[in-house]
């Protein structure tokens, strides 16, 4: 969570994109499995750092909770090999609602 933080709260600086890069599979993909297809009228996009940059292009600059899908966490319902939650909240602020926290999962 911290290479995803300094990679988006610095204007997608160079010298963290290989942090964020090491973090997931070239092949990584974002699924909208959400309630509302938030992201239905979007193209959306797969590789790192693509995938992050798309959702700091909507506004999510604070993420959280990176873990490995397993039962617990929903990999029966969408086959994610993980998770990640996505906080949409301007860079400088620190506190958001649940309304704005997006569980979004890679494959």
């Amino acid at each position: 969570m911290t290479a995803l933080g300094r990679y988006a709260l610095n204007g997608q600086a160079a010298e963290y994109k290989s942090d964020v890069v090491s973090l997931f599979r070239n092949e990584a993909t974002l699924v909208d499995a959400s309630f509302k297809q938030i992201f239905k009228n979007d193209a959306l996009p797969s590789g790192v750092p693509n995938i992050v940059d798309f959702l700091i292009s909507k506004g999510y600059y604070h993420y959280g909770c990176f873990a490995q899908a397993d039962g617990h966490t929903g990999a029966y319902t969408d086959g994610a090999s993980a998770i990640l939650l996505a906080i949409k909240t301007k860079p400088e602020e620190s506190t958001a609602s649940v309304s704005d926290v997006l569980r979004h999962a890679t494959t």
